[in-house]
């Protein structure tokens, strides 16, 4: 028997390798593609941020929230199990443009700005002859982190520098505005919406629209009356529960009534005709589900399920509803798909123009969002949630278990899961991985200088800007490529950071010189599973070393100090993103910082 709302799905049948394969290269077989649309059509790819897609009428929700989404579903082709790569906005996003996945694109913290050696889908476009255009409505899907790369028109301007985020009618304003001076010829244009996420504060008349009018307790929607909720061991009356799902719920009808204003305007100017409209999300949003609020604390899937509508020319059937697992990376391969085009190697998704001919590849989602390493791996029904800092496994079959509340104890494709997501971490997690662990409010003060046998290639670091009282902050990183030299300073608070990096050639040896500098006792440095090293002077170790391979199994339980480990894989990064005061005092004001959760409780 099969859990009431979702169909029937399929047990993955291919071997480990086999899903692995086909999951990081994308090569999953699809059925015969349709005809090639010819003029090129428009593109109008719509990011809802934080929209669960259970709270549409088109996925089943109760509630009139979204009858302009149904609408546009009813035209296209709707996706009813699509969900994000990512818990949060900025790697979510980049995976979308670039159909990598974030270990690949490397936008898996707020510390670097993407690097041109990752190419977009707005680049793949603009090389064909569209003029790309984009209206963004948050700091992390903004020029900071290098969004703009590759379009001619990327306006960020309405989130002035950080420090606010507009309303749907705004961008809706703005899009129209930028679309009038466009010239003849095919375009994408990238539009993104921020109103579902905390604060909840539509206007008139939603914004109170599915509220109890008797309720008189603390929930108004604003950050401030919603923060007491955000923590695990907070207990939050059902009541004010359902205040605070009902504002939300209002949020996503303004939006909806925004989006119907900005698809009656295209149709009026006879411009929707031609145009193919992607509407998604980056991610969905935790209501305590699992005992939190909010997003980036977990790959649960209602901080993964998310909408997918295609609808328009490109060989979308009206009113086609499908089945198959998909996810953000496959729209760029898709559009890529629509003009008859080739993937490009470094996509990892497949295109959707055609229903599967094979065996249907699974999906990784991930996280490393506020110093917890998280993984998940769906194949069908079944899904693996790996929390490296424990080595903590929990297996689901969610036709069984929708809710992810009764975990199984072993994985119930007779180890086919654990050996796709062990293949997917050894070609994901390249290179040089230098964690930084301090398990004590005490600080803790390491100075490392890294020396190598040739050319340092993508030093990252991870955990150093804005993620509030548990601090990794960096008070040097310095990276000289072509001397092979790493220097970094960083102060350690009861949390974990990351320094990564790789080499060139990628054999060559390093040469580790660290100091800590703490009143901790047993600090020091480690290898692979935890072994300790100890006497003075640099520590020389080939990659290939088998002491580097691996990591602790519990985090949490081990001496503060750097932990070096090593694997044999690429995964590009770009420069430093700085954030202006301001922009951090608005992430502060949205729950990116100092959010008082306690996400590993």
């Amino acid at each position: 028997m099969h859990a009431k709302g979702r169909p029937p799905r399929r047990t993955p049948g291919a071997a480990g390798a086999v899903l692995a394969v086909a999951m990081i290269t994308g090569c999953a077989p699809g059925g015969d593609r349709p005809a090639i649309t010819s003029p090129p059509p428009n593109i109008v790819l719509i990011s809802i941020d934080t929209l669960r897609g259970d709270h549409l009428g088109t996925y089943g929700y109760p509630r009139f929230t979204s009858p302009h989404l149904d609408a546009l579903a009813r035209r296209g082709v709707l996706f009813s199990d699509a969900v994000s790569n990512c818990s949060w906005t900025l790697p979510s996003h980049v995976s979308l443009l670039t159909g990598m996945y974030p270990s690949f694109h490397g936008l898996l913290d707020d510390g670097v700005k993407l690097s041109p050696d990752v190419p977009t889908v707005a680049g793949d476009l603009r090389r064909r002859g569209y003029r790309t255009l984009a209206v963004v409505s948050h700091v992390y899907v903004s020029s900071v982190f290098g969004l703009e790369r590759d379009f001619d028109d990327f306006d960020d301007s309405l989130i002035e520098g950080g420090k606010r985020n507009p309303i749907g009618e705004e961008v809706v304003d703005r899009v129209l505005h930028r679309l009038e001076s466009e010239p003849d010829g095919p375009f994408l244009a990238f539009v993104h919406f921020f109103d579902p996420h905390m604060s909840y504060a539509a206007p008139w008349p939603h914004g109170d629209r599915f509220t109890d009018p008797d309720y008189a307790g603390p929930v108004n929607g604003s950050y401030a009356s919603i923060v007491r909720y955000l923590g695990p061991h907070n207990l939050m009356p059902e009541a004010d529960r359902r205040e605070l799902v009902g504002r939300y719920d209002g949020e996503i009808a303004y939006l909806d009534a925004e989006i119907g204003r900005l698809l009656r305007e295209l149709r009026a100017s006879d411009r929707l005709r031609n145009t193919l409209v992607v509407l998604t999300a980056d991610h969905g949003e935790e209501h305590r589900d699992h005992g939190l609020i909010g997003h980036g604390y977990s790959l649960y899937e209602e901080q993964l399920r998310i909408p997918l509508v295609l609808a328009g020319p490109g060989g979308f059937d009206a009113g086609a509803v499908r089945q198959d697992l998909v996810s953000l990376i496959d729209v760029a391969p898709t559009l890529l798909d629509v003009l008859g085009e080739a993937d490009r190697r470094e996509i990892q998704g497949r295109s959707l123009l055609a229903p599967l001919a094979g065996p249907e590849p699974p999906v990784v989602a991930e996280s490393i969002r506020f110093g917890i390493e998280m993984r998940t791996l769906r194949s069908g029904r079944y899904k693996l949630v790996h929390t490296l800092a424990t080595d903590h496994r929990e297996y689901y079959d969610l036709d069984a278990d929708p809710g992810e509340r009764f975990p199984l104890v072993v994985d119930p494709t007779g180890g086919k899961l654990g050996s796709a997501l062990a293949e997917y971490t050894a070609t994901a997690d390249g290179g040089w991985h230098l964690k930084l662990v301090s398990n004590r409010p005490e600080p803790v003060r390491c100075r490392a200088t890294i020396r190598v046998e040739g050319a340092l290639v993508r030093a990252r670091r991870f955990f150093s800007e804005n993620i509030g009282s548990k601090r990794a902050r960096f008070a040097r990183f310095d990276a000289d490529e072509e001397a092979g030299v790493l220097t970094f300073d960083v102060l350690l608070e009861n949390h974990r950071g990351e320094v990564t990096f790789e080499t060139d050639p990628p054999d060559a040896r390093a040469s580790f010189d660290v100091d800590f500098a703490t009143e901790v006792p047993g600090v020091g440095v480690f290898l692979g599973r935890g072994e300790s090293v100890s006497g003075e002077g640099p520590l020389a170790l080939a990659p290939d070393d088998p002491r580097v391979v691996g990591f602790p199994g519990n985090w949490a339980a081990m001496p503060s100090g750097l932990y070096i480990r090593a694997v044999q894989r690429r995964a590009p990064s770009g420069s430093e993103a700085l954030l202006s005061e301001d922009a951090i005092e608005r992430l502060r004001a949205l729950g990116y910082v100092d959010a008082g959760v306690d996400a590993e409780g």
